[in-house]
């Protein structure tokens, strides 16, 4: 049997009388099954390789592509007034583009600090010559010293076809005293 109640009513009962407070579901990165069981085999292979007390050696990089773009969130962003008129038009309009401007940054941080960030050229993509050459060569190795004057630290790049090509890895044998390979 379907019973004839509005929406409102139904919030209302559903907050006031039976104390319920509305959440919105999160989105989680989805892992198969077997993508949790290598992670897991992962973890524990790379604990056990370095220990609690290299943790502090590890050097984290990666690079992101910040988008110009204005964020706007549909169903949650809101501006209330008496009317649409009374807003002013740059107020509840977003623009967006087809094409907006972007740009690469390349980072790196540890438990001594940070590496300054490494601002990608607009339009250049980061192939194995370009991340050897730029990234690693001329903003990793100069300034990891400042951090690392022992020469004892553990780079660390996620699996980007660039990180994990084998001239890579072998720059990385070559010029590093330790790192995390790709197949860890």
């Amino acid at each position: 049997m379907e019973e004839d109640i509005d929406n409102r009513s139904i919030q209302r009962i559903l907050q006031i009388d039976l104390g319920l407070k509305p959440y919105k579901k999160r989105k989680l990165h989805g892992l198969s099954a077997k993508e949790t069981v290598a992670r897991l085999k992962r973890c524990k292979a790379l604990l056990f390789r370095h220990g609690s007390d290299d943790i502090r050696k590890i050097v984290f990089s990666g690079e992101k592509l910040f988008v110009v773009q204005q964020k706007y969130n549909r169903p949650n962003d809101r501006i209330y007034a008496l009317s649409i008129e009374d807003i002013p038009e740059n107020i509840r309009t977003v623009q967006w583009f087809q094409h907006s401007g972007s740009t690469m940054v390349w980072g790196a941080v540890s438990y001594n600090g940070k590496i300054p960030l490494k601002f990608i050229e607009e339009g250049v993509k980061i192939n194995t010559k370009h991340y050897q050459n730029e990234i690693l060569r001329s903003t990793l190795m100069p300034n990891i010293s400042t951090l690392y004057s022992d020469n004892q630290w553990i780079f660390q790049q996620d699996s980007a076809p660039a990180h994990k090509a084998k001239s890579t890895q072998q720059w990385l044998v070559d010029n590093c005293p330790d790192f995390i390979s790709s197949e860890e």
